[in-house]
Order: C-alpha cells, then structure tokens, then sequence
C-alpha cells in the first residue's frame, strides 16, 4: 500500500495480511506510482514516477532494493507475463516491454492517442490487452509485436462523468476479455 507521512513524503508498506501487521515500509527515491507481486512473492515491481522500475526483494521481515532501471517514463499500468518473462508498462502513448531478467526494454508499442491506465496479458502470454484515457481498448500479438484490433469503450461519457478506460483483463481460458470505465461502465468482449 502507499501513503504519506509528514516529513517522510510517500512510503511504500508491506503488511502481513494473516497478522495484520506492517513487515516493514520503504520510501522510494520517486513517488511510487504502481506496484505488482511476481507469482513467488518474493520480488516486489515498483514503478515510480521518476521513469523507473525497480525490483525489490521481499523476506518475512523487510524489503532491499535489489535492481532499478530507468525506463524513461512513469507508468500507472503495469502487468507481468505468465511466465514472469516480461514485464509491460504503459505511459502516455506508448507500452514498454521489459526483460524481467536483465532489466532491458525489448520492444516499445505506439497506439494509444493518451495515458494508458490499464494492461493485461492473456493466460498463454500471447497477447496483450491496454486499456487508455483515450477510451479505447487495444489488443496486442506479442509474436508479431502488431496490434491486433482496436475496440471503442465509451465514445459519449456518462453525463458529468469522466472519459476513459480504467481497467482491462483477461478471463482464465483466455477467450474474452472485460474492461471498465471512468464512467463507471463494466463491459465484456468474447
């Protein structure tokens, strides 16, 4: 979870859910902007606001630093493949895909028209859904790095509702995919 403390600025903290308790918190050199688990527990990915990405190992009683990479721009979506092979950030037009292992951007997407807040990667890891501020959402083969369709969410917002795609996933099979909006619309594509 992330939280400010006064004079501290923005403190990242790992809690054990069974205890209830706090293992430790850290701060960040940059504002942390998304966190995800890899499937072990053992590795925290932390992008900050910065254009980071940093790799934090993770013990029953605290959390070191292990590896930080710049990646040239902040990201609030952020998926881990299957395979834990690939690491996608989304920032503002544009997807990074980074080796998990070394730390290198192999491949960058264009597409979006905005920030891309959301991104999901299917179960056999082949393809890549983004969801964007931009209203749409975007469908990605990773054998051939090309975008596969462009589906329209929400054209007209809500009246004094906001414009955009929060969030998009994946079922487990893989054969559909959900998204939901600013606006407050939940929406499912097979």
């Amino acid at each position: 979870s992330f939280r400010s403390i006064t004079g501290r600025g923005d403190v990242t903290e790992l809690f054990d859910l069974q205890l209830g308790t706090t293992v430790t918190n850290f701060v960040s050199p940059a504002v942390v902007v998304a966190t995800r688990f890899t499937p072990n527990g053992k590795t925290v990915l932390a992008s900050e606001g910065d254009g980071t990405l940093d790799w934090w190992s993770v013990t029953a009683k605290q959390m070191a630093l292990r590896r930080t990479v710049q990646v040239g721009h902040f990201s609030r979506a952020m998926a881990l493949s299957p395979d834990g092979s690939t690491v996608a950030l989304g920032g503002v037009s544009r997807i990074s895909l980074v080796d998990y292992g070394t730390g290198t951007i192999v491949k960058q997407l264009f597409g979006h028209a905005h920030e891309i807040t959301g991104l999901a990667f299917s179960p056999d890891g082949g393809t890549l859904a983004s969801c964007s501020m931009d209203g749409t959402i975007k469908l990605w083969n990773l054998r051939t790095m090309q975008e596969v369709c462009t589906i329209p969410f929400d054209l007209k917002p809500a009246p004094g509702k906001e414009l955009g795609v929060q969030g998009v996933g994946f079922t487990p099979d893989g054969n559909s995919i959900w998204a939901f909006s600013r606006s407050g619309a939940l929406k499912y594509w097979r």
